[in-house]
């Protein structure tokens, strides 16, 4: 087991006329993208950059090593939660050791102090350990233990041989069919 490789990253579609404008993909008033990831400068509708990218894999990070938005929900209202993206540090509780520091260094408030995307990968590549899983283990061991005894069970219930080709027709028995349970004509 590696670890996950992709997690919900938000509904791409297509943007229609309504969401254009002469200046970009969108227009004053609207926004585009999921409100806990944006980046502070979004926010506050700055021009952003590839550092607001790097925010915002910041913030997915977070969410897939912990399961909880790193700014918290928009349960208390959507400008509540744009407020704490915009000047309240992260909840990084829970993140990995690992993974704290580029964590953080991504979600820096200031843009200038985040790390660009070739320092973010140098970072990444300098945790890896000798597997080249940055950061070891991304599950406890008896996790790891009990899936790795499934994963064996599935692969040996997977044997070609026993394998019935797609398509193939069951084999004929012997003998005469079975009978037939209650009486050969309707009660009626």
């Amino acid at each position: 087991i590696d670890g996950p490789r992709v997690i919900d990253f938000g509904i791409a579609r297509a943007l229609d006329a309504s969401t254009r404008s002469a200046e970009g993909l969108t227009k004053a008033g609207a926004v585009v993208g999921s409100p806990g990831f944006m980046s502070p400068e979004q926010v506050r509708g700055e021009k952003v950059s590839y550092a607001s990218d790097v925010f915002c894999l910041g913030a997915v990070l977070a969410y897939a090593a912990t399961g909880r938005m790193p700014f918290g929900t928009d349960e208390g209202g959507l400008h509540s939660l744009l407020f704490r993206i915009a000047t309240e540090e992260a909840d990084l509780t829970g993140v990995p050791e690992p993974w704290q520091g580029v964590v953080s260094a991504c979600l820096a408030k200031e843009p200038e102090k985040r790390p660009t995307p070739e320092e973010l990968l140098t970072s990444i590549e300098d945790m890896a350990g000798a597997d080249g899983t940055p950061g070891g283990a991304w599950l406890p061991g008896e996790v790891l233990a009990e899936l790795g005894r499934h994963a064996v069970q599935l692969l040996d219930s997977e044997d070609p041989e026993d394998r019935v080709p797609v398509g193939a027709a069951p084999a004929a028995g012997f003998g005469p069919p079975p009978a037939a349970y209650g009486p050969a004509t309707p009660p009626w």
